[in-house]
């Protein structure tokens, strides 16, 4: 028999992705497929986008601060709110006079990129004009929205970066400049369908740079967006590498080219240019988004057109005019060269688009600090805990998919769990009976977790096995000294059970550490409390192939893991947890512990104890600040209240090990 396949080494300390980790997207084969996993990432996108669950929304109630009348169009100057306290600012270009047919114009969102000028950028005719844009949209009938990102001209409250330093922190309660962004771009597509002049089945979305990835973000998350056109940004190399294009759990798994394929089946424009990351798209990005296409039938290949210019990065006249074109045929039906060829245009001056031109913010804006500490007091709000069997369920039903979402940690079959099992005959340098390390993988996956099996004196067929788990490792459960078995080992072992303690991802370090030097490391990787969260769901799924009972526990802040992998587990019998006295209402107390993008959104560690019901489970040491009223709500709608066990203190070994396996 072949020997276990255990890699020498962890791939996930060895494949690190990156804004410009090379990426080839091949879509699965069939529709039904397709569907499954688009389903799966728009989840994964409003997840980490902080749309999902839906933040307060503050109702629009739009403000015009000053209407220009121009030859053929009207320029609105205007502003609402998307959060309380967040305002959208920006111009409304539409054709004067307004049709007097309701809902006759077709509309387009357009957010900016990263042009210093932000929406107002007006450098000549053949080079990039975001007025020029919108009023040749005007002029065609159209209504367009130039919208400010976050930081530039009139959306004065919040700097473009800020919370670069405060990102893990900020994420804990899904707060980041992406987010706060695309909620702008979701109430801006809600302000344009409520003006009585504009079509809803006509409502597309284009952008370049920074304003291309907010393009395909929002139209793969939102169907009111019924077609879109992000310019050079769809790429399998660079990714975006600005705060307002990356957040947290993002693109974990995916990339652009796969993000930007879930507008299928709806019209799709991919501009692209020889002078930046979008150089080969004809060549690889399109064809695998066609692919995509092509599950919808063999016509709907068509919807999803490019071009490609020799060029560099822009939003130039000549991609300007590939959009006329587009919109020509997909809004008017009309195919003629002639119709494509800009128009001329004169801007208007600077002062006059501004919205608030003497930066004068109206009383509602709240302050960059202030909008934070808004969004993470709602983040973090308790809701309604469960006190019917009904209740709980819908609570699971919330709940769940939250954690499922931000973990991204799945029980693998024990089957699918290989081992190689090496003999441990000494310890610092004394002898030992009864050790083994065990090298444990997920087939397919190339990770590696380590492990120390201690069985007990006397083995008794059957005996129940303890997953045991510490923030440093295995050898935080032995006695380094004495070169025996740590006290909870111990106690472990002189009640029969086998121990196995689990050394999980960068066990060495004890402490969460992302890796160094990677920009935005979160949004393309797990955290590492997910990576160690799965460590546990893959030792327990080896220890269930020894047909016996199988117990979790973890020791300090090790037991926070064991409560988070109980939400994913399967086959596990008992979970007893040391909550390390957690303060669940603060942010900084998660990060050293806990820190999992969006994980007090999902409800935290209180939330994550409600979802254990009814499964045995004993949680101590929650100090004065640990909420347990989920837990205890939950485990009461479940009639379970005998099979949970709290204590503010923490609890003894002895204790741990007589509840575990008496």
């Amino acid at each position: 028999m072949a020997a276990p396949s255990v890699p020498a080494a962890d791939h996930r300390l060895l494949q690190i992705r990156h804004l410009d980790y090379p990426f080839r997207f091949e879509p699965p084969r069939t529709l039904a497929e397709w569907k499954r996993r688009r389903s799966d990432l728009v989840a994964q996108l409003r997840l980490a986008l902080g749309v999902w669950p839906a933040p307060p929304i503050a109702p629009l109630k739009p403000h015009v601060t000053r209407t220009t009348l121009c030859d053929g169009y009207a320029i609105e100057n205007v502003y609402f709110e998307s959060f309380p306290g967040l305002l959208v600012t920006g111009n409304v270009y539409r054709p004067h006079p307004l049709p007097m047919q309701r809902r006759a114009c077709p509309a387009l969102l357009v957010p900016h990129g990263h042009w210093k000028e932000g929406r107002l950028v007006n450098r000549g005719p053949e080079d990039d004009s975001m007025p020029g844009l919108c009023i040749n949209v005007a002029l065609r009938g159209g209504v367009a929205f130039a919208y400010d990102m976050l930081g530039y001209n009139d959306a004065l409250q919040i700097q473009h970066r800020f919370g670069a330093d405060r990102v893990e922190e900020l994420a804990l309660s899904g707060f980041s400049i992406l987010g706060l962004q695309t909620l702008n771009s979701i109430a801006a597509a809600g302000f344009l369908l409520a003006r009585r002049e504009v079509d809803p089945e006509r409502l597309a979305c284009t952008g370049a740079s920074g304003g291309g990835s907010q393009t395909f973000l929002l139209a793969a998350i939102d169907e009111r967006i019924r077609a879109a056109a992000p310019v050079v940004m769809v790429s399998g190399t660079m990714q975006g590498g600005c705060l307002c294009e990356n957040a947290p759990l993002l693109r974990i798994g995916t990339n652009n080219i796969e993000i930007t394929a879930l507008i299928a089946p709806r019209p799709l424009l991919v501009v692209s240019c020889t002078g930046d990351w979008t150089a080969d798209v004809p060549s690889h990005e399109l064809p695998a988004i066609r692919k995509v296409y092509r599950l919808y039938g063999k016509d709907a290949a068509r919807r999803a057109e490019g071009y490609h210019q020799h060029a560099g990065h822009n939003y130039n006249r000549a991609s300007r005019e590939a959009l006329y074109g587009w919109l020509g045929r997909l809004w008017f039906g009309i195919d003629d060269p002639a119709y494509a060829r800009e128009r001329p245009f004169q801007a208007e001056p600077l002062k006059r688009l501004r919205v608030f031109p003497n930066d004068k913010l109206p009383a509602c804006a709240l302050k960059e600090s202030a909008l934070a500490e808004s969004w993470t007091r709602t983040a973090i709000r308790r809701g309604p805990l469960p006190k019917t069997p009904a209740a709980l369920l819908k609570f699971r039903g919330k709940h769940q998919p939250l954690f499922d979402g931000l973990l991204k940690a799945s029980a693998p079959r024990p089957e699918a769990v290989q081992a190689r099992l090496e003999p441990f005959a000494s310890f610092q340098g004394k002898r030992v009976r009864g050790w083994t390390r065990v090298l444990l993988t997920r087939r397919g996956e190339g990770d590696l977790v380590q492990a120390l099996w201690l069985q007990p004196p006397a083995p008794k067929a059957r005996a129940p096995w303890v997953v045991l788990v510490h923030p440093y490792g295995h050898s935080a459960c032995v006695d380094p000294v004495a070169g025996t078995p740590g006290a909870m080992a111990a106690a472990l072992l002189q009640r029969g059970a086998h121990v196995l303690a689990v050394d999980t991802f960068e066990a060495a370090r004890g402490l969460p550490k992302r890796p160094s030097g990677i920009s935005h490391g979160l949004t393309y990787n797990p955290a590492s409390v997910c990576h160690r969260v799965q460590d546990l769901l893959t030792a327990t799924a080896w220890a269930r192939t020894h047909k016996s009972a199988v117990h979790l526990a973890g020791q300090r802040w090790g037991g926070l893991w064991c409560v988070l992998a109980r939400t994913q587990a399967q086959g596990l019998a008992r979970v007893a947890a040391d909550l390390d006295a957690l303060d669940t209402s603060a942010p900084q107390d998660y990060l050293w512990r806990v820190s999992i993008p969006h994980l007090m959104r999902a409800g935290g560690l209180p939330a994550a104890a409600a979802l254990c019901a009814p499964a045995p489970l004993f949680l101590h040491h929650a100090g004065a600040k640990f909420d347990l009223e989920p837990a205890s709500a939950a485990y009461r709608a479940a009639g379970a209240q005998a099979k949970l066990k709290l204590e503010r203190k923490l609890a003894s070994d002895a204790s741990v090990a007589d509840w575990l396996l008496g």
